[in-house]
């Protein structure tokens, strides 16, 4: 699993909003399971699974290649790698599962650009600024990040839903029976 790809997905999510302007929910307010295509850099295309259950405050994230997934507990305060062809769970540092769980600096400002659609999906882009820097996303009312644009050129990171479904399995948010902890 690749880190900058994974933190710019998290990063890209939610954050305190300063602004009078802002989204009206930075993060889902039901459950939901988005594929995104993601292109970073001059690198061919992948797709990225991110699924959050807003009951348990669970965050789940498939990244490209299909042999680990990340499943952040943002209640509870941890996070773990799961690798299915091992069937074990890695334990990811709590300091660690902390900065995953703040998302987005404190500071985030947002300014409205427009109706957008995406995924068959309505969706409000937004310019979001933080201290690193500027990106522009597109949230539904109901808090779902459709799209997201970091940089530009061969610097630019973009992730776009290219699927969005409502109300998925409970079970993707639980380690499966069986997993043991990783050596």
């Amino acid at each position: 699993m690749r880190p900058a790809p994974i933190t710019a997905l998290l990063a890209s999510l939610a954050a305190p909003a300063a602004a009078q302007d802002a989204p009206p929910n930075l993060l889902p307010t039901r459950d939901v399971a988005v594929t995104y295509r993601v292109t970073e850099a001059s690198e061919p295309p992948t797709e990225t699974r991110m699924a959050w259950s807003v009951r348990t405050d669970r965050l789940r994230v498939d990244p490209p290649g299909g042999t680990e997934w990340m499943l952040l507990d943002r209640a509870a305060g941890t996070a773990a790698v799961v690798t299915e062809s091992s069937r074990t769970v890695a334990t990811i540092p709590a300091s660690a599962a902390a900065r995953m769980s703040r998302l987005v600096p404190e500071g985030a400002t947002f300014a409205r650009r427009g109706p957008a659609r995406v995924a068959d999906t309505p969706c409000t882009e937004w310019t979001m600024t933080v201290p690193q820097g500027t990106s522009t996303v597109c949230l539904t009312e109901d808090g779902v990040l459709l799209r997201s644009l970091d940089g530009t050129g061969d610097e630019a990171f973009r992730m776009e839903a290219v699927r969005v479904l409502y109300d998925p399995p409970a079970d993707l948010f639980a380690v499966p029976p069986g997993y043991r902890a990783a050596r």
